[in-house]
């Protein structure tokens, strides 16, 4: 605080710190309306844009392998959209493609949207959330049609975990890595219990750590206990492991093979 502010009269000095709170406060008031103004224009121009190509997270997918001879999994990415050469789907990719799996894997900010929020506060994450679990029952009503006779799988990771936990959609199985057990801090989740369910969890992931003290559980066992209330549902927790779900840990790969139906 400058020395000549020390010096004022109490009262004087007092005034003076509410006049700049005010001025600190106005101007944070207006900096988050000019935020608001910019994201609005932008959604303007992508349904503008959207309305013009008729481009959907579907429609501009990216999509690895040549065919689903093993079956399809939709892979639902993190906050921050693809990253085919690295994370999650860098680390599984080759290893289910050489195993006869397609991977399709829709891109949600094809559509008008708010933009990523991968850290606290998670500015309009609930938006997200329901934009993207439209996004991913479209998503699933094209490929069983497209592959009726195939088997159909869910690949969610991190945020893409979260919005797995909001389809009750009947579908072969359904992965999440990532993530702590539901959805958010709701203790609870839509997926139907006679879907197999994975759940993949690396004992020094942070964000899982974090989103444990949204809730009133005390350990992640105590909230997956909870919430895994169906025998076709099962963890996989991985010693030393963050974020990321690595495919060289040996009992990591053979509870996806197993899952997956992939042979040794």
């Amino acid at each position: 605080m400058p020395r000549a502010f020390l010096c004022l009269p109490p009262l004087l000095a007092a005034i003076v710190a509410v006049a700049l709170s005010l001025i600190f406060a106005s101007y944070a008031s207006s900096r988050a309306d000019e935020v608001q103004r910019e994201y609005d224009a932008w959604r303007e121009r992508e349904e503008a844009k959207q309305a013009e190509t008729g481009s959907t997270a579907y429609e501009r997918a990216k999509i690895y392998g040549t065919a689903p001879n093993a079956g399809v999994i939709l892979w639902l990415h993190g906050c921050d959209g693809i990253n085919e050469y690295s994370g999650s789907l860098g680390n599984w990719r080759g290893h289910l493609t050489k195993n006869g799996f397609l991977i399709v894997v829709p891109n949600s900010f094809a559509e008008p949207r708010p933009p990523a929020a991968c850290s606290a506060p998670y500015r309009q994450k609930s938006e997200i959330y329901n934009i993207r679990a439209r996004q991913s029952k479209r998503a699933i009503q094209e490929l069983q049609r497209k592959y009726p006779d195939k088997k159909l799988y869910i690949w969610g990771h991190s945020e893409g975990a979260g919005v797995a936990n909001l389809l009750d959609d009947r579908v072969d199985g359904i992965i999440t890595s990532g993530y702590q057990c539901g959805f958010r801090s709701t203790a609870g989740t839509r997926i139907n219990p006679d879907v197999r369910l994975l759940a993949i969890q690396g004992t020094t992931d942070r964000y899982i750590q974090e989103s444990l003290r949204y809730t009133s559980f005390s350990s992640l066992d105590r909230l997956c206990e909870h919430v895994f209330r169906s025998q076709n549902w099962r963890r996989v927790v991985v010693q030393g492991m963050g974020h990321q779900p690595d495919a060289r840990r040996r009992e990591l790969k053979k509870a996806v093979n197993e899952f997956l139906g992939i042979k040794p």
